[in-house]
């Protein structure tokens, strides 16, 4: 390629390397008559004969054109494998919500007048229809984005205990269940998406419930702590399950990772975009230790303490 040929971004470039001495910052570049080719664009000073200063430059093309393909087709292949795993999960979780249904449907055409076969109906129906319900709600909040604005202002145990109470609609088997939370000494508000708030803590406290014997106890800590110097909330839930593994608590988050037979697996991976959208964390802080704890921080109005 003679200089004259030389596109004027890349001659203007290589003007500028040789005056300032220094390479200029690698870049892609795609030739105006030849679209379907990707070059990588680099250039370096150097200097001919005995002059002090450099006086000539390295231009050098790169064909990457393979490469980016390659790399269309590998982040093609993530999305389909991402898909072919979210719709089996799907599939199987809305089969293990409508099986109990078809069965009970063919019994009462059998046994229609047993007040019995009526009473197992509705309550497969009821729990059925939660399960639907919460897998349309995790759904929703995936595909949902924020946009960080600062929204309702709620006292974070009200928030908490709205929580408890759709947990335990969702886990009515577990029997009674006890919150030990000190409401009196828990003064502090959030901002935020209330309802996706509410369902975050739900997630988390559902998830502490299938882990726990019947009755169980739930106890919540919070306390102030400084994020990024600014004004935060730590909160943390311990039950009296046995609680996470290292290997388990290590994907936290991670879409599909489940150690029961049944649901998605989606339900902390919700809970954690819902929180870190209202710029906060969830981690399990001490998994060898106390692996029954999880720990959500959020932000607090920097204006103070309501």
């Amino acid at each position: 390629m003679d200089f004259a040929e030389i596109p004027q971004q890349i001659g203007s470039l290589i003007f500028q390397v040789i005056q300032s001495g220094k390479p200029a910052v690698p870049f892609k570049w795609v030739p105006p008559a030849r679209s379907e080719i990707s070059c990588r664009v680099t250039i370096h000073p150097f200097t001919v004969g005995i002059s002090q200063r450099p006086n000539a430059a390295l231009l050098v093309l790169d064909d990457i054109t393979e490469h980016e393909r390659a790399t269309r087709l590998e982040i093609e292949a993530g999305k389909l494998r991402l898909v072919r795993q979210m719709s089996w999960h799907l599939a199987h979780e809305i089969g293990n919500a409508v099986t109990p249904v078809s069965t009970m449907q063919q019994l009462l055409d059998i046994q229609g007048d047993d007040p019995e076969v009526r009473k197992e109906l509705s309550v497969v129906l009821g729990s059925s229809v939660k399960r639907i319900v919460r897998l349309t709600q995790q759904m929703n909040f995936l595909s949902r984005d924020w946009d960080g604005k600062a929204g309702d202002s709620i006292r974070l145990t009200d928030l908490i205990e709205g929580a408890c109470n759709d947990a335990s609609s969702y886990q009515s088997s577990k029997g009674k269940v006890t919150l030990n939370m000190d409401k009196a000494k828990s003064p502090w508000k959030i901002a935020g998406d209330t309802k996706a708030l509410r369902h975050a803590f739900s997630e988390l406290l559902i998830n502490a419930l299938q882990a726990n014997p019947e009755n169980p106890t739930i106890t919540i800590r919070m306390t102030e702590t400084p994020s990024s110097g600014k004004p935060g909330i730590a909160v943390e839930f311990q039950d009296t399950g046995t609680g996470f593994w290292r290997d388990v608590a290590d994907k936290i988050g991670e879409p599909f990772q489940s150690t029961r037979s049944v649901g998605l697996g989606l339900g902390l991976s919700v809970s954690r975009k819902i929180i870190e959208s209202h710029r906060g964390s969830i981690e399990i802080p001490h998994p060898d230790k106390s692996p029954g704890i999880i720990r959500v921080t959020l932000p607090l109005p920097e204006v103070g303490v309501n």
